[in-house]
């Protein structure tokens, strides 16, 4: 199982340190944006016997030179298609010019092609959209088959998506500004709380007016 981490946490060792103390066996590995590729954070993660899933930037210049470098040398490694996206993937272990890292990085390069079909000016239309991803790991290509490796690097927009949208719009979840665990609950446990009571009284009413209006 993997544990993401949103961008917006500006302390993420408090938070994990924590969250490693408490359940950490309840996670495999830590997934995160561009903002979270840095050696304190990978060697914080590792040092807790924990595998790191980052995305690859511009932030982190030698070590995505010498991939791209390498990677448009040679052809994919191969590709996949799932639902309407096709992927094409190059795959390789052993980088080490991730300055501050203490081990070596396995990066995986993605080049995606989406067929879409939208609605544009009243009208469908199909057309095919590109994309270029890069992602860095801890993990061996033995432990994480390349395609499980992509779907984990996915992972944080599908919990961005289906669950912290989800929360702040159903459940009143909005975002918690002081980054301490104690506060985090509490702030948590009071909205989602008063979203509950708010629920409730809407049923409530709702039933009333169907009770009203039985003969």
């Amino acid at each position: 199982m993997m544990k993401t981490i949103d961008r917006t946490n500006k302390a993420p060792h408090h938070e994990l340190e924590w969250v490693f103390t408490n359940y950490s066996r309840y996670f495999d590995a830590v997934v995160g944006d561009g903002l979270y590729f840095k050696a304190p954070f990978i060697n914080f993660c590792t040092e807790h016997h924990k595998d790191v899933v980052v995305v690859l930037k511009g932030d982190q210049r030698l070590l995505l030179q010498d991939a791209e470098g390498l990677f448009t040398q040679r052809a994919p490694n191969g590709q996949w298609t799932e639902r309407r996206r096709t992927v094409q993937y190059w795959d390789e272990e052993n980088f080490t010019s991730a300055e501050g890292v203490s081990k070596p990085l396995r990066v995986l390069h993605t080049l995606e092609t989406e067929h879409c079909r939208e609605r544009i000016a009243g009208q469908w239309k199909e057309r095919d959209k590109t994309s270029s991803w890069y992602w860095a790991t801890t993990f061996s290509k033995k432990r994480l088959p390349a395609r499980d490796y992509w779907h984990a690097g996915h992972w944080r927009w599908d919990i961005e998506n289906g669950c912290f949208n989800t929360t702040s719009t159903h459940w009143g979840l909005d975002h918690v500004f002081k980054h301490e665990p104690t506060a985090i609950v509490g702030n948590g446990t009071a909205l989602t709380a008063g979203e509950g009571d708010r629920d409730r009284g809407r049923d409530l009413r709702g039933r009333e007016g169907r009770l009203s209006r039985l003969p």
